[in-house]
């Protein structure tokens, strides 16, 4: 009898043990989706700036930051938006990530944004990658 009584409290520690180990697990995803989060908003309302937005990228972002200032002209050109004056996010979600992604090597957060700028309404969607190469905004578009 006394033998079971402690097998079950052996069970007991060792679920409670992979339980609370989960929960950390669970707040470090948490932060790590806030802080790729805010990487995107912080690239977003500087790209008025390019020189400062540049910061933002990871080092094998494409474009990457020797193009980045011709493919926002041209972006800015192709769909009719000024950023400017400024950019305001209207909402930010994200849309998926992963944690061990074997085509970036490391961590992938996908974001979908909805900004204004200069009185117009855009949607883009954004990918920030952490891996052993640096950390930052991979890629991003605009979403037609």
């Amino acid at each position: 009898l006394e033998k079971i009584k402690m097998k079950k409290i052996v069970i007991l520690l060792v679920i409670c043990i992979l339980f609370f180990s989960s929960c950390d697990n669970i707040l470090t995803l948490d932060q790590d989706i806030d802080s790729a989060q805010q990487t995107v908003n912080s690239f977003c309302c500087v790209l008025d700036d390019i020189d400062l937005a540049k910061s933002f990228l990871h080092p094998f972002s494409a474009p990457n930051k020797d193009r980045l200032d011709g493919f926002i002209i041209n972006l800015q050109k192709a769909y009719d938006v000024d950023f400017s004056n400024g950019v305001k996010i209207n909402n930010i979600e994200i849309e998926g990530f992963s944690l061990n992604d074997l085509s970036y090597n490391g961590s992938v957060y996908m974001f979908t944004v909805e900004l204004s700028a200069n009185h117009s309404t855009i949607n883009m969607f954004f990918t920030v990658v952490d891996n052993n190469y640096g950390y930052g905004i991979h890629s991003f578009a605009i979403i037609e």
